[in-house]
């Protein structure tokens, strides 16, 4: 992972701590249209408002949001992203999270 090939993935509008040391990531996204999505694995790099940087291991999972009110717009499969060994303090809110240009390509044009 290089820093000239990092893009952003997200700037983190919320977070949801799973069990000890699993953070998920909001905003989440529509699910890739294709063949069938299958989580993967990948690194990010976190950049907080105050210049803190750490890298991460995250996973892209496929969750589905059983919602039953007709006026939700996310609702059905997203697209979630869950950091591992990190704690909430150290992803606040506003955080910026990057990670390599063609991860970025698999998690929203893989078809």
């Amino acid at each position: 992972m290089t820093v000239n090939n990092l893009v952003p993935l997200l700037e983190v509008e919320e977070r949801f701590a799973l069990n000890e040391g699993c953070l998920v990531l909001a905003p989440d996204f529509p699910l890739p249209l294709g063949r069938g999505w299958r989580e993967f694995t990948f690194f990010v790099v976190v950049r907080t408002t105050g210049k803190f940087e750490a890298r991460f291991r995250a996973v892209a999972s496929p969750v589905h949001l059983n919602i039953r009110d007709p006026e939700a717009k996310r609702k059905g499969w997203r697209l979630t992203i869950v950091l591992h060994q990190v704690t909430k303090e150290e992803v606040p809110i506003g955080s910026s999270v990057l990670c390599e240009r063609q991860v970025k390509k698999r998690l929203f044009s893989e078809t």
